[in-house]
């Protein structure tokens, strides 16, 4: 996988200073070039660097429940103090200021890690406007950051064991050396994910012992992934172990796929992995190409359907295997001599040509593959002409296409999302993930987000009363990555 990373420029045309990243580049670029390369191979992932990022004030929406509202003062909120650890070559120790974002269950993390010293990551959730549903048949996808996440404070043991409580389930889970369960309290679902680090990360000398909170419910924003990656980080770091972003992203994977039973791709993983602020991250997934280039002020704004999900309990991996048979039968159709198990791995102009030969819901899946990976590309070039409105339209699409291709999205998911698409101001929108819960994301600047937040949130509560109570709205602006914040 390689790593593109276009630096912002400021009104002066001089780059302003990196201090996003925790790792020394391999050479600084010369004044001119548009581009950093980043290695993936031979580089300790950036994102676990100590970084400013301008979202992070923001905070959740005033149409937040009572329950997720951020506890941060109205001035600039106090920052973490300095890490006690042994400093890293390329590992920044200054503090991070960290906004309104935070939950009271959160804050209660980082106040117990002051206090006893422990180190502090937050892996945030993702946005994918456009992209969706690809990655898995070597497609391309686009997202940001978002300013909220999972916020995981840890201690290194030297028994081997992982000792973790969820504090936003109240749960509580233990994994011996062997990654055996020794205790488990309202941990079965989450338990899994902690089981797959330790085994993708076995043998190992040291365990961790830790706290975690999110603050967001699951629904389309990739709490999962953010939560693989925040697991296998602490593990990694624990065990003395510099994992690259594109072995983070995959492990992240595998612990879905493998044991959790759930069949996605790297999109999630990987732009979590690799986000920055203000930026946009695109994956080729055919060759593990990653870009992440600066774009116009833009924010990001999240209603949440009050209807909790779970890939797995969901259609989504029945999707997903329809894709593959329709690359199996695809490949039969244009005389392909290789065995084929995903769709972009045939040429596209062949796969247009022979779509209609498909029976239903072949042919449908095939269609949203192409037009899906066509909407990225003028997505990418829209997000860097500045072009807003044509990379709104290609959200809206993308919408369209999941719902008549892909054939995905409760009913209620789909109301959720096409108010917020109309909604005045919206650039664009179409629901998160799967669509069979959770989170309909839409594109705005950010001088009207607070605004179509209210108005999306009412008219969606009017709507669909029976899930009024439970439905809130969030904002947020491209943010930085997983990260280091003690």
């Amino acid at each position: 996988m390689r790593a593109v990373v276009s630096p912002r420029k400021g009104a002066t045309g001089e780059r302003p200073p990196r201090k996003w990243c925790s790792i020394p580049h391999p050479a600084e670029p010369q004044e001119g070039d548009r581009s950093t390369r980043l290695s993936c191979r031979s580089s300790r992932a950036p994102h676990l660097g100590r970084a400013t990022d301008p979202s992070l004030g923001w905070g959740l929406s005033s149409c937040a429940p009572a329950g997720l509202k951020g506890t941060g003062p109205d001035g600039p909120p106090a920052p973490c103090g300095p890490s006690k650890r042994t400093k890293q070559p390329g590992l920044r120790n200054e503090p991070n200021r960290i906004g309104r974002m935070l939950t009271p269950l959160q804050q209660q993390v980082l106040d117990r890690a002051a206090a006893d010293g422990w180190q502090v990551l937050f892996s945030p959730y993702r946005a994918c406007l456009v992209g969706a549903h690809v990655d898995h048949q070597g497609g391309k996808v686009t997202g940001f950051a978002l300013s909220y996440g999972i916020v995981l404070a840890y201690s290194p043991t030297d028994d081997g064991m992982i000792r973790l409580e969820d504090l936003t389930v109240t749960g509580r889970a233990s994994l011996n050396h062997a990654n055996e369960p020794v205790e488990l309290e309202n941990a079965q679902d989450w338990s899994k994910f902690v089981m797959g680090a330790g085994k993708l990360l076995s043998p190992r000398k040291r365990g961790f012992e830790g706290v975690v909170a999110g603050s967001l419910p699951s629904g389309g924003l990739s709490s999962s992934a953010a939560f693989s990656l925040a697991i296998l980080s602490a593990l990694a770091d624990a065990n003395g172990r510099a994992l690259t972003n594109l072995e983070l992203s995959r492990a992240a994977v595998e612990i879905e796929n493998r044991f959790v039973g759930v069949n996605c791709g790297l999109l999630d993983p990987t732009i979590i992995t690799n986000a920055k602020a203000g930026h946009m991250v695109t994956l080729d997934c055919a060759t593990g190409d990653v870009t992440v280039e600066p774009g116009p002020e833009v924010a990001i704004v999240a209603v949440y359907s009050g209807i909790p999900r779970a890939l797995v309990s969901t259609g989504f991996n029945n999707r997903t295997e329809e894709c593959r048979q329709a690359a199996r039968m695809l490949s039969k159709l244009i005389g392909h001599q290789e065995e084929v198990t995903r769709l972009g791995e045939l040429p596209r102009d062949l796969v247009l040509r022979h779509i209609d030969a498909l029976p239903e819901p072949y042919c449908l899946r095939a269609r949203h593959f192409v037009t899906e990976t066509e909407r990225v590309e003028r997505a990418t070039s829209a997000w860097r002409a500045g072009d807003l409105e044509e990379l709104g339209r290609c959200a809206s699409e993308s919408l369209n296409s999941s719902i008549a291709n892909y054939e995905t999205g409760s009913e209620e998911q789909r109301v959720l999302a096409r108010i917020l698409r109309d909604t005045p101001a919206v650039l664009g929108a179409r629901f998160c993930g799967g669509g069979f819960g959770g989170f309909a994301a839409g594109l705005c600047l950010p001088s009207d987000a607070q605004r179509i937040a209210s108005d999306a949130l009412g008219a969606y509560r009017r709507a669909v009363p029976g899930h009024a109570h439970q439905a809130f709205a969030i904002v947020s602006q491209p943010s930085d990555g997983l990260r280091r914040l003690r």
